[in-house]
């Protein structure tokens, strides 16, 4: 309707201007179509009343055109309502590029594999090329055990030379190490340690005499002093990929610096070592399946022999002979499972059984009792204190009458 009235006023406005124009020439000259009612009228007016009336027409044409500006402003806002544009939100700044997220998750089950790793064995991961950790750990193990000894020595747990009495022994066994670790080449790795051992036993002596029993004695030894050292290689053959785990190979030796029993001389004193050459030749196999690791390693070790001379009784007599002292050699196995809870913290649980074939003695035989058969059940966890250290705690319960009662071990590797 406005845009209706807008266009009869600018006709209205066209006609004024057309008649002023002829009414500015010759009276006598005759218009070229007829006049309508309207222009009738326009003649009988003045020229200042004629202007007077464009103006009207002309102000009432701009406040026209002016409402239907508003009119268009009007339509416009009630489309926009119709049809609301949706805020453009913020893109927010990337923090980081996929790639780089890629890396940092990377990173992150790397670390949770190490840590539960470690919480089992911490040679199981070999140290990158030209780092080093050091680790100090502490070890208490209990035993208590009946056998038959009287005023002698152990050559192993249950091997004891001297007079034969019914025994008792609690055996409490208090040892630190300091183990250290270095990366050779990107998969070879060397290590080595020292341990220094207290043992303090107690002995429950039951006699008889005439079938009459005796009332027990009760005795003890305390001895200390530093352990066989060990230096080894451990070298990774294999990386895991799908199906293939992570495979380690490790080579370690044994070397007899220890106090041992032979060195033993009296009643009071007790073996801190083995007394001859070892080598443990074992392999460890390590298996991924997010969040646990599956841990299997086996070995075998080897003990050298060496020669030596002792008394043997006979119904004839005492003889002094020359016989080889040979240890018999070991096997263990072990299996675990590792759980990373998160990038600190892991827990774990495991089974590790080692057997100890008898000792023999060239031109004598078999050492009766010689052999072990020990068996553990290993609980704990693993926490990493800082970005470079990591507290280690295990605790173990024999299965076997030849294994510890109990055992604790403590750790704290830090890496450099």
């Amino acid at each position: 309707m406005t845009q209706f009235r807008l266009c009869i006023l600018s006709m209205l406005a066209l006609l004024l201007m057309t008649s002023v124009c002829l009414g500015a020439t010759d009276s006598n000259v005759a218009p070229a179509t007829a006049s309508t009612g309207l222009v009738g009228d326009l003649d009988n007016l003045g020229k200042a009343e004629i202007l007077k009336l464009i103006q009207n027409l002309a102000d009432e044409l701009k406040q026209t055109r002016s409402e239907l500006d508003q009119l268009k402003a009007a339509r416009q806002e009630e489309k926009l309502k119709v049809i609301p544009v949706p805020p453009v939100a913020p893109t927010p700044a990337p923090t980081e590029t996929p790639k780089e997220q890629t890396e940092a998750e990377k990173d992150r089950e790397r670390v949770e594999r190490e840590r539960a790793i470690q919480s089992v064995q911490r040679s199981g991961v070999l140290l990158p090329q030209g780092k080093f950790d050091v680790e100090p750990s502490f070890t208490y193990s209990h035993t208590s055990r009946n056998f038959i000894n009287v005023d002698g020595f152990s050559i192993l747990p249950v091997l004891i030379i001297g007079n034969i009495q019914a025994l008792r022994v609690e055996r409490d066994v208090f040892q630190t190490q300091l183990a250290l670790r270095y990366g050779i080449l990107p998969n070879l790795q060397v290590d080595a340690s020292v341990p220094w051992q207290s043992e303090t036993d107690r002995y429950v002596t039951q006699s008889y005499q005439n079938n009459v029993q005796l009332a027990p004695k009760e005795s003890g030894r305390h001895d200390q002093g530093i352990g066989d050292p060990q230096l080894g290689l451990s070298y990774q053959l294999l990386h895991e990929h799908g199906w293939v785990p992570d495979l380690i190979v490790q080579s370690t030796g044994r070397a007899p610096i220890g106090k041992s029993q032979f060195d033993i001389h009296s009643n009071s004193q007790l073996a801190q070592g083995a007394g001859v050459w070892g080598v443990r030749n074992g392999i460890t196999a390590i298996k991924t399946m997010d969040p646990i690791v599956l841990i299997f390693n086996t070995g075998y070790t080897y003990n050298f022999g060496r020669d030596l001379t002792a008394q043997q009784i006979t119904s004839t007599g005492t003889n002094v002979i020359t016989t080889t002292y040979q240890p018999g050699g070991s096997i263990d196995n072990g299996v675990a499972v590792a759980i990373a809870m998160n990038p600190s913290f892991a827990i774990n649980l495991g089974v590790l059984e080692r057997y100890t074939f008898s000792t023999e003695l060239t031109g004598v035989g078999t050492v009766q009792g010689s052999s072990l058969n020990e068996a553990q059940f290993r609980f704990g966890f693993a926490w990493a204190v800082t970005r470079n250290s990591v507290f280690n705690f295990t605790a173990a319960m024999g299965l076997t009458e030849d294994s510890p009662g109990l055992t604790i071990t403590i750790a704290y590797p830090i890496k450099f």
